[in-house]
């Protein structure tokens, strides 16, 4: 008995140490950056969340226009819970968008990631209420455990330290990497393609096997997802859904179980309620080399489907100024900052390396 209480003794104190001197993570590190910026941030006219495929490649003023702002919000390894938490914690101090785009991979709705939800996330003051609404206390027992532990947080990367000697995460302090605004981005991309530093993949990409799972959602994310809804349509906030685009080989692997068929009839029950609107529903299929895995859109693949949205985005900006006119005016953008946006998107669009790069 008196060794278990050892053990366990210098277990703790290998964790504090570990805590003490070793990087705290990137995911964390993003997520705790998500949340103050939400808190002090002006609501936007439209506001895009999703996951992390979202963050990188939704770029939001694409669906904005020089009267409107818009921002994205979303967060890695997201879901509808992550969402709603941020979203409330939001609409609660009086932030409320016009317009709220939800952009999330499908297949953060048949997985509930509690070592990060729990374990980075939520706010202590938030988990009593995420363990009620847990389908097994034990899920957010274990996220609890990842919070306090350093050492089980990070357990993924002390088994590749152990296992293939790699230390890349221990050695790498460096803080993690901002979504740059959107005109920067689009002023960067310029730039890249006139100095040939412009990087497409130019291979096919790898496809998991779990990408072959039907589409499936847990009950967690179902509730958590129509909370959101029924947040947004009780302050008169218009919800539209949009699919990020996908490669060819893993729409491929996803017909084989009906994954989209199944997943538009999901969303089209909320549709024909009325609590959302499909802006973009069926996956919208994008060369392999406009990617950087099989999910996250690389630099002109963000741009492409910029370019993509502004071609559909007539409905969320009719919403968004239905909204403006209900409410009392306030300043206005400089109308020449976002001109020299879109003049900047229109110019990449028809002409730009996207194309020439498979489609």
């Amino acid at each position: 008995m008196l060794g278990c209480v050892w053990a366990l003794v210098i277990v703790a104190v290998v964790d504090l140490a570990c805590r003490a001197v070793l990087p705290g993570g990137e995911l964390i590190e993003l997520e705790d950056e998500m949340r103050a910026r939400v808190d002090a941030m002006p609501a936007p006219d439209v506001e895009v969340i999703g996951d992390s495929v979202a963050r990188s490649g939704f770029i939001s003023g694409a669906l904005a226009d020089d009267a409107l702002t818009a921002a994205n919000v979303s967060t890695p390894a997201s879901g509808a819970p992550k969402s709603y938490l941020l979203l409330a914690q939001q609409f609660a101090t009086g932030r409320i968008p016009k317009v709220l785009v939800i952009a999330h991979s499908p297949h953060t709705f048949g997985q509930v990631r509690y070592e990060v939800l729990v374990g980075g996330f939520a706010r202590w003051r938030e988990i009593p209420a995420l363990a009620l609404d847990a389908e097994k206390w034990t899920d957010v027992l274990y996220g609890v455990l990842t919070r306090i532990s350093y050492i089980l947080m990070h357990r993924d990367s002390f088994r590749d330290l152990v296992t293939d000697g790699n230390a890349s995460f221990f050695l790498n302090r460096a803080p993690p990497d901002p979504i740059e605004p959107d005109m920067a981005r689009l002023e960067e991309f310029r730039r890249s393609i006139v100095a040939g530093t412009l990087k497409l993949s130019g291979r096919s990409a790898e496809i998991p096997p779990a990408a072959g799972d039907p589409f499936g959602v847990k009950e967690m994310n179902d509730r958590y997802f129509k909370r959101i809804l029924a947040m947004a349509k009780q302050r008169g906030v218009e919800v539209f859904w949009v699919t990020m685009p996908t490669p060819q080989n893993a729409l491929n692997v996803r017909s084989n179980v009906h994954y989209e068929q199944d997943m538009l009839a999901y969303l089209r029950q909320f549709e024909a309620s009325g609590q959302l609107h499909i802006l973009q529903g069926p996956f919208t299929v994008y060369p392999d080399s406009l990617f950087r895995d099989w999910l996250h859109l690389n630099e002109a693949g963000a741009v492409r489907f910029a370019c993509d949205l502004e071609r559909i985005k007539a409905p969320v900006v009719a919403a968004a100024h239905r909204a403006k006119s209900l409410h009392e005016a306030r300043d206005e953008p400089s109308s020449a900052k976002r001109d020299r946006f879109a003049e900047q998107l229109s110019s990449l669009c028809p002409a730009g390396m996207t194309r020439k790069a498979g489609g």
